[in-house]
C-alpha cells in the first residue's frame, strides 16, 4: 500500500503552542530577530497547517529560534518513524541548514511544487551526509 505523500504539514501553530505564544506573539518574536515576515503570513501558517512555508520563511523562523529544527516547523509523513537515525539526523541539523540555506530553499520549493518524491530524496540524502559527519 502506497503512503499518501500529500500530507506534508507545517507545525508553526504546534511550535507556538509549545512556547505559549499566540500567532501575534510568534510574529513579534520572529521580527525581533530582524525578519520582515508579515503578521498575516504567520497567522496564515498558524491557522492552516497545509500551507508550506517558503525557504525564506523557514530561515526567518530558524533565525528567531536558533535551537529549532526542521521537524519543529514541518511534518514529513514520509519519514519512517521506525528509523530513529533519520529522525535524529533531521533534528540535529540546524547548523547544517544555516550553512546551506540553498538546501532548505530547494526542499521548500520541491514541497510547494508537490514534488514529494524529490523532497523525500533530499531528506534521505541529507541523512546520509549527516551520518558521514558523525563517523
Amino acid at each position: 500500500m502506497q503512503e499518501d505523500l500529500t500530507k506534508i504539514r507545517n507545525r508553526v501553530k504546534e511550535f507556538a503552542d509549545r512556547r505559549n505564544l499566540t500567532p501575534y506573539g510568534l510574529w513579534k518574536a520572529v521580527n525581533r530577530s530582524g525578519s520582515t515576515l508579515s503578521e498575516t503570513t504567520v497567522r496564515k501558517l498558524c491557522n492552516d497547517p497545509s500551507i508550506i512555508p517558503t525557504g525564506k520563511v523557514l530561515q526567518d523562523l530558524a533565525k528567531a529560534f536558533p535551537r529549532s529544527t526542521p521537524n519543529d516547523w514541518l511534518k514529513f509523513p514520509f519519514v519512517n518513524t521506525d528509523q530513529p537515525a533519520l529522525t535524529q539526523a533531521i533534528e540535529n541539523s540546524v547548523e547544517r541548514l544555516r550553512e546551506d540555506s540553498d538546501w532548505l530553499k530547494r526542499l521548500s520549493e520541491a514541497v510547494r511544487q508537490g514534488n514529494y518524491v524529490k523532497a523525500k530524496e533530499m531528506v534521505e540524502e541529507f541523512d546520509r551526509s549527516m551520518k558521514g559527519k558523525e563517523d
